[in-house]
Formats: C-alpha cells, structure tokens, sequence
C-alpha cells in the first residue's frame, strides 16, 4: 500500500491505496508539521482518527492544519513536503 501526494497550484492531493482520496486547497490550510511515526496502532488506509483524518501506510507522517480539524499522512521524507509546501502556503497567506 502507497500513499500518493501531489502538490498542484491550486492545493495538494493525496491518495492511498489507490482508493482513497481527497484535495485540500492551500487557502484551507492553517499550519503544517511533521507528524509522528504511524504504524499498527494506527492502521493502514484512510482512517478516522480524535482530531481529523489519516491516510495513512505506516511510517513518517505529516500533519496537516486545517482550522479545527487535520490531515495525517504518511509521507517518505516529511521535511521534503514541508519544504516543498512552503512557497504555495506563504503566497496562499500573502505573506
């Protein structure tokens, strides 16, 4: 099972298992941070979880803000998406 991220102008979309999907707009999004290590305790696929919802394979993850709510997901390298992100979220916030 792989998760799937794409970073577009618009926002970021994220797919895991080929199944589940979803596309956050980077105006929707309020903060981003690596997350923590996933694995059997949390599960596999999309999973719901206190304080939002995870697509998740087990492994790294990142977390990301979306007002009252969040998205986990797994990701390889963490720093590599938060880097990645940056630029759309600043322009996103006019900063």
């Amino acid at each position: 099972m792989t998760t799937r991220i794409s970073i577009s102008e618009q926002g970021i979309r994220i797919r895991v298992a080929a199944v589940f999907a979803t596309e956050i707009p980077y105006r929707e999004i309020t903060g981003v941070s690596v997350g923590p290590v996933t694995g059997l305790r949390e599960g596999m696929g999309l999973r719901i979880l206190p304080d939002g919802t995870g697509y998740l394979v087990g492994g790294p993850s990142v977390r990301i803000e979306c007002g009252r709510t969040a998205v986990l997901v797994s990701c390889s390298s963490p720093d590599r998406l938060l880097d990645a992100l940056a630029p759309h979220l600043s322009a996103a916030s006019g900063s």
